[in-house]
């Protein structure tokens, strides 16, 4: 495959649920841990394909989907699957995501003494009424249960998700999840807002005018008062959406954000390497099929440019709001001075007070450009154009 073995990840896609949230489109589909008997004899056909070329990860995540649907015996296997047919390196990051009432702690201990080092819950939020609008199967009380179970089984690198921006949420809302979330004193918390993505049960909600988001500046709103308080205690802002304590940063995601290559198993999961981006495809009987006729089952297969791979290179990187965009990195991998290449968007950016120079030479977003980083990132692009 021609990646070095320290920039690699794997992505293990494992898409059922018990019930579809409103604004969820990852390829997912109802069903339970019984569903997944004969799934994981699937990704393991799959992975198998790549026998023909030594392959080291450097992080492994489990996305869904809910794989904490998983019983404790089936990550075990998997576990043992992947293995056996690759290498895990030394201290790598083993993430999987959780949503809260599908753990127990007899299963959490399984899972940690099969290697798992990371839990990630999918909390989105601690309002009642607002789980319910979301269509999520689990109330407020059933976050802390699932924290309290996860360290019980030995698990202390934890991340909860959680969601603003929501139809109906308040400030007030917001704020007082945010501080539950704090009191469970994790090592790392995500912040996203909604985003009402076409075909979704939201989308046609908020179509009906039966939903409605919140206006920009409510949401801008509260993800200033978020960094705040998270700062205030401490946690780091490393990445647009993403806070951590010292030494707690999502690897995994590290790997996408430095635009590095990745494989991904599973129905709908996608790769990045040598050049290329590849899709499997996002139905559970397509994707089958294609593994057990013996082939790589990718429905997309994308060459990426040169141009194509400084993009993304360049806007992944800048999301990362301390590491930045490296020049010297930037020259090895493509051989060509970046400040050079992007003279005048840089000149004008740093004008704006939207982008400056670390002391180190790195390119970093001003944290006052966070908020409009996608239109600091289209200048990048223009410019290629």
């Amino acid at each position: 495959m021609g990646a070095s073995a320290d920039s690699m990840g794997l992505y293990v896609h494992l898409p059922f649920c018990r019930q579809r949230c409103i604004y969820c489109d990852f390829p997912t589909q109802i069903g339970s841990s019984q569903d997944l008997v004969g799934y994981l004899p699937v990704l393991d056909a799959e992975l198998a394909l790549y026998g023909d070329q030594p392959l080291e990860a450097m992080s492994l995540f489990f996305g869904g989907g809910t794989p904490s649907l998983l019983t404790g015996e089936q990550f075990a296997a998997l576990m043992a699957t992947i293995r056996s047919r690759m290498t895990l390196a030394p201290g790598i990051e083993i993430t999987l995501e959780a949503n809260p009432g599908t753990v127990t702690a007899e299963t959490l201990l399984a899972y940690r003494e099969a290697g798992l080092n990371r839990l990630s819950l999918g909390a989105q939020t601690f309002n009642a009424q607002l789980l319910t609008t979301l269509n999520r199967l689990h109330g407020p009380e059933a976050i802390g249960e699932a924290i309290a179970m996860a360290r019980g089984a030995g698990l202390t690198n934890l991340n909860i998700d959680l969601i603003y921006g929501l139809p109906g949420q308040t400030m007030a809302d917001w704020q007082d999840t945010i501080e539950q979330a704090l009191a469970l004193d994790l090592p790392h918390h995500s912040l996203y807002p909604l985003t009402v993505e076409s075909g979704t049960p939201l989308d046609v909600l908020v179509s009906k005018g039966k939903l409605n988001p919140l206006g920009e500046d409510d949401v801008f709103a509260m993800y200033e008062w978020a960094k705040a308080r998270l700062e205030s205690v401490g946690y780091r802002h490393y990445e647009i959406a993403n806070f951590a304590r010292p030494g707690f940063e999502a690897q995994h995601n590290l790997v996408y954000w430095r635009n590095l290559p990745y494989i991904g198993l599973g129905m709908g999961a996608h790769s990045h390497f040598n050049g290329r981006r590849y899709g499997n495809p996002a139905t559970l009987h397509t994707y089958t099929d294609r593994v057990l006729a013996g082939s790589k089952p990718w429905q997309e297969d994308e060459a990426l440019s040169r141009d194509d791979e400084i993009e993304e290179t360049v806007f992944l990187g800048l999301r990362l709001l301390d590491e930045g965009l490296d020049p010297t990195r930037f020259a090895a991998r493509f051989g060509e001075d970046f400040g050079e290449r992007y003279a005048e968007v840089l000149a004008k950016l740093t004008a704006d007070e939207l982008i400056h120079r670390g002391e180190d030479g790195r390119w970093l977003l001003t944290r006052g450009a966070v908020p409009v980083a996608h239109e600091v990132f289209v200048h990048f692009m223009q410019e290629q154009d």
